[in-house]
């Protein structure tokens, strides 16, 4: 499912082969074994769906957004709420156990000690768009 077929090949891999002079079984091995399957947790729903989903093969991550999490409980940009900061807490513990990491979106670059604190283990501390790049 999250994985490239060799049936059911899609054309632009096929020219990343061709461009880069590798057999497409080679395009295929690395593309499976190098790919980082993230999903992101963006809602309430999704969040009380946890469980169904991290049966799903192949996920790598579950990426909590904190952002649109605030928005779908009713407290848009309020990241910091009571009800945003219980469900960021309670990830990572629905997640032990299951080979699934849990990620998140920091947003104060002082917070990273207190996501790895409550298990979080893939950071993202940073977006190109507020570079200026």
């Amino acid at each position: 499912m999250c994985t490239i077929r060799p049936l059911r090949a899609r054309r632009e891999t096929w020219s990343i082969a061709y461009v880069a002079s590798c057999s497409w079984g080679n395009v295929i091995r690395t593309a499976n074994q190098e790919t980082v399957l993230v999903l992101q947790i963006e809602s309430q729903q999704a969040y009380d769906n946890i469980d169904s989903i991290k049966r799903i093969p192949g996920i790598d991550v579950l990426l909590v957004g904190p952002l649109d999490l605030s928005a779908s409980v009713g407290k848009i940009t309020e990241t910091g709420c009571k009800e945003v900061q219980e469900i960021m807490r309670d990830v990572p513990s629905r997640l032990e156990g299951s080979g699934i990491a849990s990620g998140t979106t920091l947003m104060d670059l002082s917070d990273i000690q207190e996501k790895i604190d409550w298990g979080y283990r893939f950071l993202n501390v940073g977006n190109v768009l507020n570079y200026g790049t």
